[in-house]
């Protein structure tokens, strides 16, 4: 694939978001993480990791942060996986 002046299109890296089939009993401590994704440091962020029903975070993260992001998660209590980012946005047409 090539941009309009010729130059290939970068390839981006596949990023991953966390989806929450249960949410914790109380917010994990994720303030060393804030520094690489920000939106874990906010309060509604950890709000929306209490919730009882399953559903994506909305994170765009490298997998090994997404991997320890939810290895917190599960030490308060959550149940969920990590998944291609992707998949928030089904692509098929019925």
């Amino acid at each position: 694939m090539t941009t309009p002046d010729s130059q290939p299109a970068p390839i981006l890296a596949p990023t991953y978001d966390i989806f929450l089939r249960a949410g914790g009993e109380m917010s994990p401590r994720l303030g060393d993480l804030a520094a690489v994704a920000p939106s874990l440091g906010a309060q509604s962020f950890a709000q929306e990791v209490m919730r009882p029903r399953p559903g994506f975070l909305g994170l765009d993260l490298a997998p090994d942060v997404a991997r320890q992001v939810l290895a917190r998660l599960v030490e308060v209590g959550a149940v969920g996986e990590v998944i291609d980012a992707a998949y928030r946005t089904p692509q098929i047409t019925v």
